[in-house]
């Protein structure tokens, strides 16, 4: 089973959650990023309002597609209680047609409320979500993995081996 992980990540956290997935697992990383980099709190602010309004974002598609993989990870932070702008872009950008595709979401508040919002934007647009996990950002790695293995340890995904 070929599985991709692609994700957004402003302060490096949900890069991190997408990295222990892709490690442990036979994974590709992809990345999206914005066409404009995020600097400093203004940025931040004008992310959070963007995300409230369900604004999309010029971004820099990964040359992978979720069309490519047998199965996804998706990752996103949260602001205003939605995912992120550059991964509303990236997902109406792009074909889901039943894709079977796993959410995480990354954040300092408790996002676990959030996960139905975007659970169900990505089901609207053709994604066949099959499980989700919500990461809080202070959290060690020890414990991101232990809830990354715990909560996917059921999908049959080729494992990398134990070294």
């Amino acid at each position: 089973m070929k599985v991709g992980v692609f994700f957004y990540s402003w302060t490096g956290h949900t890069k991190e959650v997408a990295g222990i997935i892709a490690d442990h697992y036979i994974a590709e990383l992809n990345e999206i990023k914005e066409k404009v980099d995020r600097k400093g709190r203004l940025d931040f602010f004008r992310g959070i309002f963007q995300a409230f309004f369900g604004s999309n974002v010029d971004i820099i598609m990964p040359s992978n597609k979720p069309e490519d993989y047998d199965m996804v990870f998706l990752g996103t932070p949260v602001w205003a209680g939605r995912q992120v702008p550059a991964i509303k872009t990236f997902v109406e950008k792009t074909n889901w047609a039943d894709k079977p595709t796993f959410i995480f979401l990354c954040q300092s508040a408790n996002s676990q409320k959030y996960m139905n919002t975007v659970s169900l934007f990505m089901e609207g647009h053709q994604a066949n979500v099959i499980g989700s996990l919500y990461i809080n950002d202070k959290c060690s790695k020890e414990e991101i993995k232990e809830r990354v293995l715990e909560k996917i340890s059921k999908l049959k995904i080729n494992k990398k081996e134990e070294e």
